[in-house]
C-alpha cells in the first residue's frame, strides 16, 4: 500500500511545480514607481511648453505669410503694373457679383407666406448667398496674387463681415446686433466701390 501511494505523490510533484519563491535580490531588482514631480519642476516644463506653442504658432505664420498668394502684392514690386491692373479689376467684379449675389437673396420675398418649407427655403438662399460671398471673394484673392494691397485688404473686410452676418443669422443673434454687421459690411462695401472706380 505504501508503494502504491508515492508513485501518486511523485506523478503531482511532475504536473505541478513547486512555484518559485521570489528572493529578496530578485524584490530589490524590481523598480520603484518614480516620485510625483515637485511643483518646483512643473513650472519650468509649462514655461517650456508654451514657449514652444508660442515658437511653433510664430513659425506657422511666417510660413503662410510667405507663401500667401497675395503676400506678393504690386506694392512689392513683383508685378507689373499691367498685371495689378488686371488683378484689380478681376476681384472688383467679383466684388460686385458677391454684393449682388447677396442683395438679390437677402432680400428674396417668400412666395408663400403660409408655408414654413417656403420660409426656410427663402432663409436657407439668404445664408448660402452669405456664405458663397465670402467665398467666393477669397478665392478670387487666391487666384490673382498681383492686386493691390488696399483692395486685398478691404475684400478680406468685406469677406469677413459676410461671414459674421451669416453665423449671426445661424445663431439667432438680436436684430440690433445683426444690423450692426450689415452697417458693417455696407461700409467695407462703399470703401471697395471708391477703390474699383
Amino acid at each position: 500500500m505504501a508503494d502504491e501511494t508515492e508513485p501518486e505523490s511523485t506523478e503531482s510533484e511532475k504536473q505541478d511545480p513547486p512555484a518559485k519563491s521570489v528572493t529578496p535580490e530578485r524584490r530589490r531588482s524590481i523598480p520603484a514607481p518614480a516620485p510625483a514631480a515637485a511643483p518646483s519642476t512643473i513650472v519650468p516644463l509649462l514655461i517650456a511648453a508654451a514657449v514652444a506653442l508660442v515658437a511653433g504658432l510664430l513659425g506657422g505664420a511666417a510660413v503662410a505669410a510667405f507663401w500667401h498668394p497675395s503676400s506678393g502684392s504690386s506694392s512689392g514690386g513683383k508685378f507689373s503694373a499691367q498685371q495689378a491692373d488686371d488683378a484689380k479689376k478681376n476681384v472688383c467684379d467679383a466684388v460686385v457679383m458677391a454684393r449682388q449675389a447677396v442683395a438679390n437673396n437677402m432680400h428674396m420675398k417668400n412666395p408663400d407666406p403660409e408655408n414654413p418649407i417656403a420660409q426656410l427655403a427663402v432663409a436657407a438662399n439668404a445664408r448660402l448667398s452669405l456664405t458663397a460671398g465670402a467665398a467666393y471673394l477669397r478665392g478670387r484673392l487666391d487666384a490673382e496674387p498681383a492686386t493691390p494691397e488696399d483692395v486685398v485688404e478691404s475684400t478680406e473686410k468685406m469677406a469677413g463681415a459676410l461671414e459674421r452676418l451669416n453665423l449671426s443669422y445661424l445663431v439667432g443673434q438680436p436684430n440690433s446686433e445683426r444690423e450692426q454687421l450689415g452697417h458693417d459690411l455696407d461700409n467695407h462695401i462703399t470703401t471697395l466701390g471708391k477703390l474699383c472706380q
